[in-house]
């Protein structure tokens, strides 16, 4: 099962909770790939910072250390498409 021809449009913005976790990075760094925005989110309780600061460099990357689901509410607004793994076990 393939993603890479997976079109959204251009000015697509996705958010990734969890994005300093494992999968979460991968997957942040492959929509950064696809060329579209993304806005990382991590509270760090198991992620790892350094996950993402190998793609903190690239345009269209947003990270955000986020304490609680109210400070996470001000971002959501801004978005297009969100993603999250939190659940699926």
């Amino acid at each position: 099962m393939g993603y890479k021809h997976l079109q959204f449009d251009k000015d697509s913005v996705f958010l990734v909770t969890g994005g300093a976790g494992f999968i979460g990075s991968n997957l942040c760094e492959e929509i950064l790939d696809m060329g579209y925005q993304v806005r990382c989110l991590d509270d760090l309780s198991t992620g790892k910072q350094e996950n993402v600061e190998m793609f903190l460099d690239r345009p269209g990357i947003t990270t955000a250390r986020l304490p609680s689901l109210f400070s996470a509410l001000r971002i959501i607004p801004s978005l297009t498409i969100p993603f999250s793994f939190r659940g699926a076990r």
